[in-house]
C-alpha cells in the first residue's frame, strides 16, 4: 500500500493528469504494448532488425533490460510453444537476468535474449 501511495505522489508531482502512461513513466516499467511489440519482433523479425527495434524502444522509454525480461515472462507463458521450447526460453531468460544482476553489459545480454528467442523458434518448428 505504501508503494502505491509513493507512486501516486510521484505522479502527482510530475504530471497534471495521472493516467496509465504517467504511472508507467514514473515507475520506469515497460508498458504491456511495448513488451508485446518486443516479443513480436524477437519472434518474427530478423536478428539485426529486432536488435535495433528493441534498442530504440529501450532508449526512447528509458527501460532497463531486466524490467523487460521480468515483464516478458507473462507473455512467454501465453505463447503456444511446446513445453521443451518454453523451458528453454525461461532458462535462458533466467541466465540473462542473473548476468545482468552481476554487471554484464545490457547490449550483450539483449543480443543473447534475441538469440535465445531465435533458437526457440527453430526448436518449435
Amino acid at each position: 500500500m505504501r508503494r502505491v501511495l509513493n507512486i501516486l505522489q510521484g505522479c502527482h508531482s510530475a504530471y497534471d493528469v495521472i493516467d496509465k502512461d504517467a504511472v508507467y513513466n514514473c515507475t520506469g516499467q515497460p508498458r504491456p504494448e511495448d513488451v508485446q511489440n518486443i516479443l513480436d519482433s524477437m519472434l518474427n523479425d530478423e536478428y539485426s532488425v529486432a536488435l535495433d527495434y528493441i534498442s530504440k524502444i529501450k532508449n526512447n522509454h528509458g527501460l532497463a533490460l531486466q524490467d523487460i525480461i521480468t515483464s516478458l515472462l507473462e507473455f512467454v507463458n501465453a505463447i503456444d510453444f511446446p513445453d521443451q521450447t518454453r523451458i528453454f526460453i525461461i532458462d535462458k531468460m533466467s541466465d540473462i537476468e542473473y548476468k545482468l544482476g552481476n554487471g554484464a553489459s545490457e547490449r550483450t545480454q539483449l543480443s543473447a535474449l534475441i538469440g535465445a528467442f531465435k533458437v526457440a523458434v527453430e526448436l518449435a518448428a
